[in-house]
């Protein structure tokens, strides 16, 4: 019997409007060389009778108290037996032939370590396709991420020994873009990405309302923390691909500003939250505009992006 080549982790907490669609995609997959760990991170809903009621022995079932994505993703690496991760989000999908394409790509490049692909946005008012420029072996993570590369979590693929290093880990004490600054990590430590321009992977958004409608703490803002949190791996980067980095870290706090400035109606309350990641005279600027009514930042927003 060959050895597992992929572990696909899918953390699971109430979803079970989609996780029987999210495992049929996994289970139709062209490439059958995996196996599914499934972690239920303590769900309320018919999300477990719905996974017992599929057969199918590459499944395993593991279940925890609610912690969060970020632990059962953790859980899932720790007990997975494949060469590969794939990661796979409880109410996403995949088209039939994604982990094939990440197995030739893998098999032809055995130095490349972790790997990612386009994918459809659906659920909005029209679907979209997000793809890079260039596809095959990347020599730069970090320059494709600032030349807009966009990495997302249900079209990654890492080989396992790469946690063998714990900050690879996903981090727990985060609950907003947690994945973010694993991909950063790896960007530092293994620059050759490998990228299927194509689009085999379906992120299906759900438009439950913006997130800043409450005030919120520091917490909720976890960009604002993001370049410490890549302390060491930035200080053993090249000068170079590190300054790259760091302005590419500063826009995204920027730009994560911006977006409270243009959906919340309380702009003020973040004043001191965001004071050491941007610059004064536009936090008072933002500050005294926050009077305009939401849809005219908005506006105002999407125009300066």
């Amino acid at each position: 019997m060959n050895p597992i080549y992929f572990s696909v982790i899918i953390p699971l907490y109430n979803k079970d409007k989609y996780i029987k669609r999210t495992l049929d995609s996994v289970l139709k997959q062209t490439f059958t060389n995996f196996e599914i760990i499934i972690v239920d991170d303590g769900s309320t809903d018919n999300s477990c009778e719905i996974v017992e009621s599929i057969s199918d022995p590459r499944i395993r079932w593991i279940r925890q108290e609610n912690g969060g994505p970020s632990k059962a993703r953790n859980r899932g690496i720790k007990e997975a037996k494949g060469q590969f991760i794939a990661f796979l989000d409880a109410d996403d999908q995949w088209l039939p032939e994604k982990l094939e394409k990440q197995y030739g790509l893998h098999s032809k490049n055995p130095e490349v370590v972790w790997s990612c692909s386009g994918y459809k946005v659906v659920g909005g008012i029209r679907e979209q396709t997000v793809s890079y420029s260039e596809e095959g072996i990347l020599a730069d993570a970090i320059d494709a991420i600032v030349d807009g590369l966009t990495i997302w979590t249900s079209t990654v693929v890492i080989r396992k020994d790469v946690f063998q290093n714990e900050r690879l880990y996903f981090n727990e004490d985060i609950h907003r873009s947690e994945d973010i600054e694993v991909w950063y990590k790896l960007a530092c430590l293994y620059p050759k990405i490998g990228y299927i321009k194509e689009q085999p992977a379906i992120y299906n958004i759900k438009l439950d309302g913006s997130l800043t409608n409450t005030a919120m703490g520091k917490e909720d803002f976890p960009f604002l923390t993001l370049r410490s949190r890549l302390d060491k791996e930035l200080a053993a980067t090249e000068e170079t691909r590190r300054s790259k980095l760091i302005k590419n870290i500063n826009q995204i706090s920027k730009n994560s500003i911006f977006r409270v400035w243009g959906t919340t109606k309380n702009f003020k309350v973040y004043n001191e939250l965001f004071k050491p990641v941007i610059d004064d005279k536009l936090l008072i600027v933002l500050y005294y505009t926050s009077f305009l009514p939401n849809i005219i930042k908005k506006i105002i927003w999407k125009v300066g992006h």
